[in-house]
């Protein structure tokens, strides 16, 4: 990812070759330092050492992230509050139609949504809500989450690494891909019955095991926060 190297909060490693190395974090800067001196995969995998370093890793990106998601509240707390229903509803008017046609219609939807509306890979997850309350079917629901692939500036990106070409290229294959996994994860989930009632939130999974799962998640990153801390103070 692209860092301001003139940013105070921006930190630089010099290799053995002597170039710098810049970094958005402490915790990246250090999970780099130690993957770079040797560690196998066995020892990555195996070691006390090598899952300190991703639980390190882990909390770096928490740090990059949470003003991201922060936002995608909030933005996703504004349009609930002031876009009316009924514009939604004549956008998503095909949503609640359970036939292959407007799946497919939804799904594309969803990917352009996600392209002009991005917020980040995790922030756009409340506004997904918002979509699927209001109508979007669930396989646009998908293809909308997917679409932070593409999105301006990662299509940038794309053209900076790889130019126009390749960066046009890309942007229309993830864009059809995007909306191709949709509509397969649409059906592949009502076959299976995960799938919610249209427009329903909350309560939509088995019960019990969002419980389980929340704890012991919760149990691990209260771990990762323990380890990275010791070992960056």
């Amino acid at each position: 990812m692209e860092v301001d190297t003139d940013d105070d909060d921006t930190l630089s490693l010099e290799t053995d070759g002597g170039e710098n190395l810049y970094f958005c974090s402490k915790n990246c800067r250090d999970t780099y330092r130690k993957q770079m001196q040797g560690m196998s995969l066995r020892e990555r995998l195996l070691t006390g050492r090598g899952w300190e370093n991703a639980f390190r890793n882990a909390v770096g990106e928490w740090q990059m992230l949470w003003k991201d998601i922060l936002a995608g509240f909030i933005i996703a707390g504004l349009i609930a509050a002031f876009v009316p229903r009924e514009w939604w509803t004549t956008l998503f008017r095909f949503g609640t139609e359970n036939t292959l046609i407007t799946v497919i219609e939804s799904s594309l939807l969803g990917v352009f949504i996600g392209v002009i509306t991005f917020v980040c890979s995790v922030g756009n997850v409340p506004f997904a809500l918002i979509l699927w309350k209001n109508g979007i079917a669930f396989g646009g629901v998908m293809s909308f989450i997917f679409a932070d692939l593409i999105v301006p500036n990662i299509t940038n990106a794309y053209r900076r690494y790889y130019g126009w070409k390749m960066a046009l290229a890309l942007f229309v294959a993830i864009f059809f891909t995007a909306a191709t996994a949709g509509v397969i994860i649409h059906y592949l989930w009502q076959f299976i019955g995960l799938v919610p009632e249209p427009g329903q939130i909350g309560d939509t999974a088995p019960s019990g095991y969002t419980v389980y799962l929340n704890s012991l998640f919760t149990m691990l990153f209260l771990l990762q926060m323990y380890i990275s801390r010791r070992k960056t103070d």
